[in-house]
């Protein structure tokens, strides 16, 4: 937070707080047999209010620069293009062709993820924000530039529930003093694990015919919603998301998922069923929305997503895929859908532990820090030169990605681009160039091979992670050893 920031702040406070203090102490005298509850909902509400504007990390701080906890050197920044708002920087940056910190209210970000036309990031607090396009409910909170704002009135909502537009950081409210350990996002929806185990989602799921809907009772779902996994399911430990599918992971090693059926990405329905129209049959909406066990899947240790696909990895090593394989980005040799999870012999002895999945590639990270890439060679999204980027293909069979060096820590895929970062801190993007996802500035081109993120900006900060949507990119970075030109 900037000087000007936090004196202003400082005297909203002193003011706010020496009212209050001073109706406590009328009451004392005056009503001491009386209930003040009404004093203090609206001191809360006003409260709300400074949050919504200056960040609840800075209030919790007491308007100062740092606290025991925060990571304030956990640094958010964006680029590619943002002309829905994606990049949170507000109507007039509506792209970035080198990634730019952004900075909001003195709020320390610790977590991103890209959506198709929005974004989420966690800050250290473990607080939830949103911003971009908000349509059908992704952004999770109700928005200044669109009819929620009305609603939000009518209501009689505070101004921190509906006045901050889409463009820009929005709190997101999720049930009071949780944190959130890991958040997801599609198309149109998402995700938000907590600490707690418990799973809450918004937005809504699409499928070939237009919205599904986010439940069979609720077409959109504007604010977040708890999720209800059957009877006796246990925690959950992690959460991904497809396009318009999500899979839930729980302690017992057990799949679950819900979201669009078609193509088999839900892996526990029968082809027929699963392809059969919504609107010619609401039971396929019913099952599909619903949250099921994957029933062949057991003893698993991470799941991922593709935008069409599933995939999970075992505690023993054993990877497995399922939903759509039209380029071979399961790593199944048969074009097709598969309905079921199959298990990927193409990835067996690779030590694979992480899996990442783009709208036709995925990438395979393995223990020692290798990346495997697989799927559509277009634009040269899989970073490897036995393959040809300029002929569309069917690649099925992984092979090493070439260029990066050091061991990679994390993967990252979007449409058609690919990222990775290594335990130096240093970030690798390649693939397609045009939209600016790349972060090379006006060097527009396409990158076959991985290529590293060097800007001004980012010079001598770590990058801890990396993160795709449609056509918009961000990173997480502190400070640290690398050091970079550009």
């Amino acid at each position: 937070m900037d000087d000007g920031s936090r004196s202003e702040l400082r005297g909203h406070l002193k003011a706010l707080n020496e009212q209050f203090a001073s109706y406590i102490t009328r009451q004392r005298d005056t009503n001491a047999l009386g209930v003040w509850s009404a004093a203090c909902k609206d001191y809360l509400r006003y409260v709300g209010d400074l949050e919504a504007e200056y960040g609840a990390g800075a209030l919790a701080n007491g308007s100062s620069s740092g606290a025991a906890g925060h990571d304030a050197s956990s640094e958010v920044f964006m680029f590619g293009t943002g002309d829905c708002g994606q990049l949170g920087f507000g109507e007039d940056v509506p792209e970035l062709p080198f990634p730019k910190q952004l900075k909001w209210k003195g709020l320390c970000f610790t977590k991103l993820v890209c959506g198709g036309m929005h974004t989420l990031a966690v800050s250290s607090d473990g607080g939830l924000w949103s911003w971009g396009v908000n349509d059908e409910g992704a952004l999770g909170r109700l928005a200044k530039s669109n009819n929620d704002f009305v609603d939000a009135q009518a209501a009689g909502l505070t101004s921190a529930q509906g006045a901050i537009p889409e463009n820009v950081p929005g709190r997101v409210d999720l049930p009071s003093g949780s944190r959130v350990a890991q958040v997801t996002a599609g198309d149109s929806h998402c995700m938000a694990l907590l600490s707690s185990g418990e799973v809450y989602g918004w937005g809504a799921y699409r499928n070939s015919s237009g919205v599904l809907g986010f439940s069979v009772q609720t077409k959109i779902q504007k604010l977040p919603a708890k999720i209800d996994l059957p009877a006796g399911s246990g925690k959950v430990v992690e959460i991904a998301s497809g396009a318009d599918h999500v899979l839930a992971l729980t302690a017992s090693g057990e799949v679950f998922s819900w979201g669009c059926s078609e193509k088999g990405r839900l892996g526990r329905m029968a082809k027929d069923f699963a392809d059969r129209s919504p609107k010619q049959d609401a039971a396929v909406k019913s099952e599909s929305l619903r949250a099921g066990r994957v029933p062949s899947l057991t003893g698993v240790a991470h799941v991922a997503c593709g935008f069409f696909g599933s995939f999970a990895v075992s505690a023993a090593g054993e990877c497995y895929g399922w939903g759509l394989n039209n380029y071979g980005q399961l790593g199944l040799p048969q074009e097709g859908s598969f309905y079921e999870p199959k298990k990927l012999v193409c990835l067996e002895g690779k030590g694979v532990k992480r899996i990442s999945g783009g709208e036709h590639h995925t990438l395979a990270l393995t223990q020692k820090g290798k990346v495997l890439a697989f799927g559509r060679p277009t634009y040269g999204r899989l970073g490897r030169p036995d393959v040809a980027a300029d002929k569309d293909a069917f690649v099925s069979k992984p092979n090493y990605c070439e260029g990066i060096s050091g061991r990679v820590e994390c993967v990252a895929t979007g449409m058609a681009v690919s990222g990775a970062v290594t335990t130096d801190g240093d970030a690798y993007v390649w693939g397609y160039g045009t939209t600016g996802q790349l972060g090379k500035g006006e060097d527009d081109g396409d990158e076959i091979l991985p290529y590293l993120l060097k800007t001004k900006r980012l010079a001598g900060k770590n990058v801890t992670w990396l993160s795709f949507g449609g056509q918009h990119a961000g990173l997480v970075a502190g400070p640290g050893a690398v050091g970079s030109e550009g």
